[in-house]
């Protein structure tokens, strides 16, 4: 899961997890959303 931040210049998707790196997507490249997650249910 990442969360989308804009910078000047693009984009920058940044990871909810630590272990990963942010991604950086610039005018340059091909960029599509596939998918959008808006929350999540447990049962306990």
């Amino acid at each position: 899961i990442k969360r989308l931040q804009r910078i000047p210049g693009g984009f920058r998707l940044l990871p909810r997890n630590p272990a990963y790196a942010p991604i950086e997507v610039g005018p340059e490249r091909d960029f599509c959303i596939e998918g959008v997650f808006c929350g999540l249910l447990r049962r306990d």
